[in-house]
């Protein structure tokens, strides 16, 4: 990004501030840490309902081939995990090629 403009209008160039007036928008935009939190109430936590040991184990199990494959095949074809250009069809169509590779990403 070459330039953006400020909300008092002027363009700035420098790439330093340009980082920071993008923080500082999307920062205002998100809103700001409660730093009156203490922390969590383990109290309240353990009233609620819990998850059985079964399901506990599931949640931590590790993630199958099978698993990976069928999220992929699930996600609409103009989806995109992040903002890197690659939408989910170009892993749909290249999986032949770069299957070994996304799915040792997602494990790790």
């Amino acid at each position: 990004m070459t330039s953006i403009c400020h909300e008092d209008g002027t363009i700035l160039y420098n790439q330093d501030e340009i980082g920071m007036e993008i923080l500082g928008f999307y920062g205002n935009l998100m809103g700001k840490a409660n730093e009156d939190l203490i922390g969590i109430d383990l109290v309240a936590m353990k009233g609620g309902p819990q998850l059985a040991n079964d399901q506990r184990s599931v949640l931590v199990r590790p993630i199958s081939e099978h698993e990976i494959l069928q999220a992929l095949k699930d996600i609409g074809d103009l989806k995109a995990p992040c903002v890197n250009g690659f939408g989910a069809k170009f892993f749909k169509v290249s999986r032949h090629i770069i299957k070994q590779d996304v799915i040792a990403a997602v494990i790790e």
